[in-house]
């Protein structure tokens, strides 16, 4: 069974020390990825904002402590309405009335002088201090220490458990002097938050008793803690769930980074100094259908664009030590046989073969040098719209001059014609047209160019004559590099590198440009397709 890398071309395969070294970097990508940390520590800290708040809101929240003074306000005149309907109070009644509403439950006589009182289970005393265990866990118990750290510490009046009943008496006398009004207070005792209220008990018109309700110590606190002890799980849970999410997050974003990062670090040579295609191999993640998938699409059309330039050069290269070797062949036989006793005609011929032979490779040089600065000056050049209207206007006015016994014609209507691109590399390649076309039209023949719309957004023109047309074997070649076919007179006077020139003008801007017979009798049309 074929391993993978069977399938990928020895060039581009990666050797395995390369790919251990990848696979040792990418255990470590979380701590080399600066993005990796930036995403968990934002989503940490507005996460952490978000808890803040909820915690600041939720203990700076008056409206629990009014909704339970509300409820107690309607227990006492419950309690008090039910104890004055009875003309003597036994231990056993009241108890029974107090009993369920599981808060301090005072009776005092018109003096302030306690009669009775019921305590909850969970009271041990008598100055109303919650007994209870702590519930706070270890989690939670650090949780609230950093949270009472950072919001301060909390009022606390100082008052003691004697202080605390005074509090009861105040509230009884002020109930006694006003028959006709419920009192209320809330306070705090060592750190613990109070709610008492206190109703009279009217009988003729003056008070003859008070009841007095009061929270637990610790109780309003103790459901402010659980409520925020809730939170505060809930926050370590989200807090954890967002460092998974986050590192989740951060690994498909900065590890396919990461790999193509390593990659292209890979095309340079231990000097960094050079590419080395051996060691390119960039990671398909094409099937992503995010950002990293087209980074990873476009990377890899790079490289693909890289290696077939780099074998485009290669080719180039090797034409072109071809065709230089023939005219240096030719140049090189006739040379040796000037050495020999020859006629003063041959001589002059022999003379005539090694000036053709220079020109050729004079226009050889010439058209190579030019093809091979032909990339760089169709990045570099300044594009800018380019009238074709006008332009094979005025090749036509000029080679109709040159040529009088040819019928060349344009054909474009009253429509404008203009594309973005390079005037001078587009003129370029409609003298070039307009020249090879010319060599092969026979005497008296003609050339029509046409220029037309193919949709609102497509310019075509057409190059039509009526020469001997292109041998349909030929028809794919004509567009490659130093390919001629030409009459036998017409030997050497061209490089055959036209053609492919053109094509390559045409296809930088983003064009086509193809070729055909327009009959089996003869006659070839090339047509230029380019983007308004």
């Amino acid at each position: 069974m074929p391993k993978p890398d069977d399938n990928i071309p020895s060039m581009l395969r990666i050797p395995d020390s390369v790919n251990l070294s990848r696979k040792k970097k990418r255990f470590l990508t979380f701590n080399r990825s600066l993005l990796a940390r930036k995403i968990i520590m934002f989503n940490l800290v507005a996460l952490g904002i978000l808890v803040a708040g909820v915690l600041y809101l939720s203990q700076a929240d008056e409206g629990r402590v009014s909704q339970r003074r509300d409820d107690m306000l309607q227990q006492a005149e419950i309690l008090a309405a039910a104890i004055s309907a009875q003309p003597v109070i036994s231990e056993a009644y009241f108890n029974s009335l107090a009993k369920p509403i599981s808060s301090i439950v005072r009776l005092y006589d018109a003096d302030a002088n306690l009669i009775m009182q019921q305590l909850p289970n969970t009271i041990t005393g008598s100055d109303g201090v919650k007994n209870q265990a702590d519930s706070t866990n270890l989690l939670t118990g650090i949780l609230q220490t950093v949270w009472q750290t950072l919001s301060g510490p909390s009022e606390v009046s100082g008052l003691t458990s004697s202080s605390l009943l005074a509090r009861f008496n105040t509230l009884v006398a002020n109930a006694i002097e006003q028959p006709n009004q419920t009192q209320r207070s809330t306070f705090t005792s060592s750190g613990d938050l109070f709610i008492s209220v206190a109703a009279p008990i009217v009988v003729d018109g003056k008070t003859d008793k008070v009841i007095l309700i009061s929270t637990l110590g610790g109780e309003i606190d103790a459901v402010i803690r659980q409520e925020r002890e809730q939170i505060l799980q809930i926050f370590v849970l989200a807090i954890l769930t967002s460092i998974v999410l986050s590192i989740v997050l951060a690994n498909s974003i900065a590890r396919p980074l990461r790999r193509l990062a390593d990659a292209a670090d890979m095309a340079y040579d231990s000097a960094g100094q050079r590419l080395n295609p051996a060691l390119i191999q960039i990671p398909d993640l094409t099937a992503r259908p995010d950002e990293i998938g087209d980074l990873s699409r476009a990377m890899r059309q790079m490289i693909e664009a890289l290696f077939e330039r780099i074998d485009l050069n290669k080719n180039f290269a090797a034409d072109v030590a071809h065709e230089i070797k023939n005219p240096l062949t030719s140049l090189r036989s006739a040379v040796e046989t000037l050495g020999y006793p020859l006629e003063d005609e041959e001589r002059v011929a022999l003379l005539g073969i090694i000036r053709g032979d220079v020109d050729r490779l004079n226009r050889l040089v010439t058209d190579i040098s030019n093809a091979s600065r032909l990339d760089g000056e169709l990045v570099h050049e300044q594009w800018a719209p380019v009238d074709l209207d006008k332009l094979l206007k005025n090749h036509v006015e000029h080679y109709a001059s040159e040529w009088p016994n040819v019928k060349i014609s344009l054909e474009s209507g009253n429509e404008k014609f203009e594309v973005f691109g390079l005037d001078g590399r587009l003129s370029q390649v409609f003298d070039n047209l307009i020249s090879n076309a010319l060599d092969f039209i026979p005497e008296h023949g003609w050339l029509k160019i046409s220029l037309d719309y193919d949709g609102p957004d497509m310019i075509e023109i057409r190059f039509t004559d009526n020469g001997p047309g292109i041998p349909a074997e030929n028809l794919l070649d004509v567009f490659e590099r130093f390919y001629s076919e030409r009459p036998e007179a017409q030997f050497g006077d061209h490089s055959g590198l036209g053609l492919a020139i053109c094509k390559q003008i045409i296809e930088a801007h983003n064009g086509t440009i193809t070729v055909r017979n327009v009959s089996e009798s003869g006659g070839a049309q090339f047509l230029i397709r380019l983007p308004v």
